[in-house]
């Protein structure tokens, strides 16, 4: 739960291939920032930093490349730990350009500094991907990143504070409805939560996230009947979100279920076979 964002989900937006994602997160390329258990998800900016080696990948440059580029922007900035989510990594035909914060740019792979190169802003983009129709200058979008930014910094008041307002604003933000039913589950208030999923499923009934995280949070509670039909609808929306499979399995084996559990925890193996989630399916499927 949280501002976080799985391999899955993550492939999607930026139309690339979960196993690229998982082996540039083994390398360093583009780690996955959270980790809760033995499972890794993404952060906001973390998204960032994907929806920059999209575009270069879309231009042309190939990963073994931007690895190259990853490697001198690290030896060149020894500061930087993530270059591509730290800075501005782009492509002007031929070249990698990077952009640093204070307007020096250079070229990614030789190290030469080169004329200011204007990068459109990548967060934009990102919200663009992760709300689709709505127009990233609006100042709610802006106070929506902002939020993000401060959930990824730990300050989970500033970020509900923000979230709050920002729905004050514009109350049809299904993704600040979804965010804040998160920071509310992260308190211990789940009745707050279990609110504002439900607000988001009324909003939004097209879209997984809410489906799935209320049927978690029943699940978590000890409903498991009811938290059925909602992975259930969860899954529907999007058939390769391994996560709701392996919750839709433990709600079947804990009503009873044993053979329809076991079905469900072989297809969360499927979907991703590299997850923790697998290893826990592998498991109960050895018991």
């Amino acid at each position: 739960m949280g501002t976080r964002y799985t391999v899955e989900q993550v492939a999607r937006l930026f139309h690339l291939q979960a196993a690229t994602l998982r082996r540039l997160h083994r390398d360093g390329t583009l780690p996955a920032s959270i980790e809760d258990g033995r499972r890794r998800y993404y952060s906001f900016q973390d998204l960032i930093a994907v929806k920059a080696y999209a575009d270069l990948s879309g231009n042309g440059i190939d990963g073994r490349r931007v690895r190259r580029v990853v490697e001198q922007i690290r030896s060149t900035l020894p500061g930087v730990t993530h270059p591509l989510r730290e800075l501005r990594v782009a492509s002007d035909g031929d070249r990698v350009v990077v952009s640093r914060a204070d307007g020096r740019a250079f070229d990614g792979e030789s190290g030469q500094v080169l004329l200011d190169f204007n990068v459109e802003s990548l967060s934009e983009d990102v919200v663009s991907r992760i709300e689709p129709g709505r127009d990233p200058g609006r100042r709610t979008d802006d106070l929506f990143l902002q939020a993000c930014r401060l959930e990824d910094a730990g300050d989970i008041d500033g970020a509900e504070r923000i979230l709050v307002g920002l729905l004050d604003r514009d109350p049809s933000h299904v993704g600040a409805v979804i965010n804040l039913g998160n920071l509310r589950y992260r308190r211990g208030d789940t009745d707050g939560a279990r609110t504002m999923y439900e607000q988001s499923v009324a909003m939004a009934p097209d879209r997984a996230e809410g489906f799935y995280n209320l049927g978690f949070l029943l699940l978590e509670a000890g409903e498991a009947r009811s938290a059925v039909p909602l992975l259930q609808a969860a899954i529907a929306r999007d058939p390769d979100f391994a996560d709701a499979y392996f919750n839709l399995a433990l709600a079947y084996d804990r009503i009873g279920l044993a053979d329809r559990a076991r079905e469900l925890w072989r297809r969360c193996i499927e979907v991703d076979p590299a997850g923790s989630f697998a290893d826990d399916a592998r498991e109960r499927l050895q018991s």
